[in-house]
Parts: C-alpha cells; sequence; structure tokens
C-alpha cells in the first residue's frame, strides 16, 4: 500500500508540477498568455490519445514492468530535457515537448496502476485502497500547480528537472518492491501475439466488445459521465458568480474554491475507513443531494435576491462547496471499485482506458457547452438547469438499476493467500 501510493504520489505530482511550473516558465519569456494555455492544453492531450492505447499495453505486457518503465523513462525524459536545456538552451519547443512526453508517460502508468490495483491488495481492501488513491489525486490537484507555482518562483527550470528526474527514478526503485501478482486471478493478462499496429487495434476492438456486454458496468459509467456532463456547468460558474456577480473578495473566492477541494479530500480519507459494498440507494442519494447543492447555489444570484444569502453567501457558498466535494468522493470511488471488481483481469486495462479517454472528453465538452450558454443565459437559469438535469439523470439511474436488478451484493470469497 506505502509503495503503490507514494509512487503514483510521485509520478501524479512530479507531471503536474513540471506542466504547470513549465507553463508560467513560457508565459514569463513569450509574455503570451495563448502560449501558456497551449502548454496546459499540450499536457491533456497526450490522455485523449494515448489512454485507449494504454489500456491495450496494460493488458498484453508485464504491468509491473509497464509501471516501472513509465516512472523510469519519466525520468530519463526530465535528465534528457535538462542536457538539452545546458547544450542548446531552454528553448519553448523543448518545454512543449517535455510537457508532452512526461504527461504520455504518465498515462500508460496511470492506467496500468489502476488496473493492477485488485491484483495487490485483498478483495475487502480494495475500496480503502481506492479511497487512498482519490486522496491522492485529490492532494496532487491541489499541489500540483501551488507547487508549481512555488517552484517556478525559487527554483530555477534547470534545477527542477534535475530533481524531478532523480525523483521519478527513485520512484521507479521504490515499485520494483511491489508484488503485483499478491491477488491475481485466473484471467490474467498474457502476451498473445507481437506487438502491431494490427494487433494493438484488435485489442481495442476486443476491449470495447467486452465493455458493451457488461451491462451493470456500462449503465453506471454511462449515467455518472452524463451526470458529470451538467456538472460542469458549476465549474464554469463558480467563477462567474463569485467574481464578476458578487464581486467578493480574492480571499473569499480561494476559500470558496478551496472548500470543494478540502471536502473532496477529507471525504475521500473518510471513505477509506467506511467504505463497504456498493449500495444503489446510497449511491443515488448522493447523486440526488449534489443536484440539490447546485440548485442552492442559484438563491443567491436571483433576480429577486433574498437580502440572507447575499449576505452571508461566502459562508453558504463554503458549505455547499465542502458538501459538494465530499458527495463527488462518495459516487466516484464506489464506481471505480465496482469497475475494478466486476472487470475481468486480462480487460481491466482496456476498460480502465475506455473509462479513462471518456472522463476526459465529457468534461471540456461540458465546459466549452456550458461556457457558451454562459454569455448568453443568467446565472441563475443555467444553475437550476443544471440542478434539475442532475436530479433527473439520478433518477433514470436509480429506476435502471432496479428495473435490470444490477449490483446485486456480491458473495464472499476466501481471502487471497500471501506466498
Amino acid at each position: 500500500m506505502f509503495f503503490y501510493l507514494s509512487g503514483k504520489l510521485v509520478s501524479l505530482l512530479g507531471t503536474k508540477m513540471f506542466s504547470f511550473a513549465m507553463g508560467l516558465y513560457i508565459l514569463r519569456i513569450t509574455g503570451s498568455g495563448m502560449s501558456f494555455a497551449f502548454s496546459l492544453l499540450l499536457s491533456m492531450v497526450p490522455s485523449l490519445i494515448f489512454g485507449p492505447i494504454a489500456g491495450s499495453f496494460a493488458d498484453r505486457f508485464d504491468r509491473k514492468r509497464i509501471v516501472i518503465w513509465m516512472d523510469a523513462l519519466s525520468g530519463v525524459t526530465m535528465l534528457a530535457a535538462l542536457w538539452f536545456a545546458n547544450t542548446q538552451g531552454l528553448s519553448v519547443f523543448l518545454i512543449y515537448m517535455a510537457i508532452v512526453l512526461l504527461n504520455a508517460l504518465n498515462i500508460f502508468f496511470d492506467i496500468t496502476f489502476e488496473a493492477s490495483l485488485p491484483n495487490l491488495v485483498e478483495r475487502k481492501h480494495l475500496g480503502s485502497m481506492q479511497s487512498y488513491s482519490h486522496s491522492i489525486r485529490n492532494l496532487t490537484d491541489i499541489l500540483g500547480p501551488v507547487l508549481g507555482g512555488v517552484v517556478y518562483s525559487w527554483i530555477d527550470p534547470k534545477s527542477f528537472m534535475l530533481i524531478n528526474g532523480i525523483t521519478f527514478l527513485l520512484s521507479a526503485a521504490t515499485e520494483t518492491f511491489i508484488s503485483f501478482e499478491f491477488n491475481r486471478d485466473e484471467t490474467g493478462n498474457e502476451n498473445r501475439m507481437p506487438l502491431s499496429v494490427s494487433s494493438v487495434f484488435n485489442d481495442l476492438k476486443e476491449g470495447y466488445e467486452y465493455f458493451s456486454e457488461k451491462k451493470e458496468i456500462l449503465s453506471l459509467y454511462k449515467h455518472v459521465m452524463i451526470y458529470n456532463f451538467f456538472f460542469t456547468v458549476w465549474d464554469v460558474l463558480m467563477p462567474l458568480i463569485l467574481v464578476a456577480t458578487l464581486r467578493v473578495s480574492d480571499h473569499s473566492y480561494g476559500m470558496v474554491q478551496g472548500s470543494f477541494f478540502a471536502g473532496a479530500l477529507i471525504f475521500s480519507l473518510i471513505g477509506a475507513k467506511k467504505m463497504g459494498a456498493f449500495q444503489i440507494r446510497r449511491f443515488t442519494g448522493q447523486m440526488i443531494l449534489i443536484a440539490s447543492m447546485i440548485l442552492l447555489y442559484a438563491l443567491p444570484v436571483l433576480p429577486h435576491r433574498l437580502p440572507f444569502f447575499v449576505d452571508q453567501v461566502v459562508p453558504i457558498y463554503i458549505v455547499l462547496g465542502f458538501v459538494v466535494g465530499g458527495a463527488l468522493m462518495m459516487i466516484n470511488i464506489p464506481m471505480m471499485v465496482m469497475i475494478q471488481m466486476g472487470t475481468e483481469d486480462r480487460y481491466r486495462g482496456r476498460v480502465m482506458g475506455f473509462c479513462a479517454t471518456i472522463s476526459r472528453v465529457i468534461s471540456p465538452l461540458g465546459l466549452l457547452i456550458h461556457g457558451i450558454l454562459s454569455d448568453r443565459l443568467p446565472s441563475y437559469i443555467l444553475m437550476i438547469y443544471g440542478g434539475v438535469a442532475m436530479f433527473i439523470v439520478a433518477i433514470l439511474f436509480y429506476r435502471d438499476s432496479v428495473k435490470q436488478e444490477y449490483y446485486q451484493p456480491i458473495p464472499e470469497t476466501k481471502e487471497a493467500k500471501t506466498s
């Protein structure tokens, strides 16, 4: 557990810090906001392109070797970028290339590690590990930009490349101590044929067909992705409401935004202790709770504003943000556990790859559409639309799940024994 979580922390945090810090460096030397935005865009593109391919690799090859090699190659990428910077200068093109390579390697690392998680621990600990994994992801989401900004201010880019490269290599060394066969089932991945373009496409086709046949997993993921699409209303409108409409101070804005991440982090840690079997009513209840919170966000910006909600908007939004962040973890963690437990080991990499890719497409699409709508519709109308839509999705999910009798309790099996 320690080596898994520490390896995940180093890989995710190192990648996010580098992408953000180097984006700021590009902004400083070019003075172009577009160049900074392009650097952030480049950090997202590899996951869209390589997500399914990474899943195919995770199912085809030894996952332990993939994890170790991806961290090791990330370290080599940093040290190679440092060498080029010393010999040919730190150019914008070099930074762009390093960002792309580092994020491409990270997507192979992340999907392979996630696909391996059910093999690393006993099944009764899978929920706890998934909770800790989400805690690491939430922590890196918070600390990545913060520490990236600190690095940009205090450490020169070349020194950071050296430190980051060495850290990746040390992480790869610690991952050699992880047993990837501790709880592996009999349908483990095999090297079925030499790697080629056609074999990768065959893997993807086979994985997609398997994913399509897993009706309970497909139903769960489909409804949650549609739900997340409407949740992007919150991402778009919160800065607009706080800064442009209510004109709160920068300090208050930071507190409101931070409450969401605090809720996500704290509840993901709580989930590690409280996570039990997947329960359809509890899961749907969390979805309805978030939808209700989104509706409450509209109260301070209604045309006829209630004095209490306007005067106390910051503490109200802090409470709402904390609840929403925590409830999201109570949705995401059980969903990932269900997907991992309900997928055979030999298909798990591709299923995780498909899920990761879909997730990374849905959010930008929702942000784009709702960003356009935010210029044409009042904020309170969009908030109400988002909350009502999320409520409807939750009810449809519950109806379909009960109707199809999905998510029945899985009988306990014997615990895996250590060798």
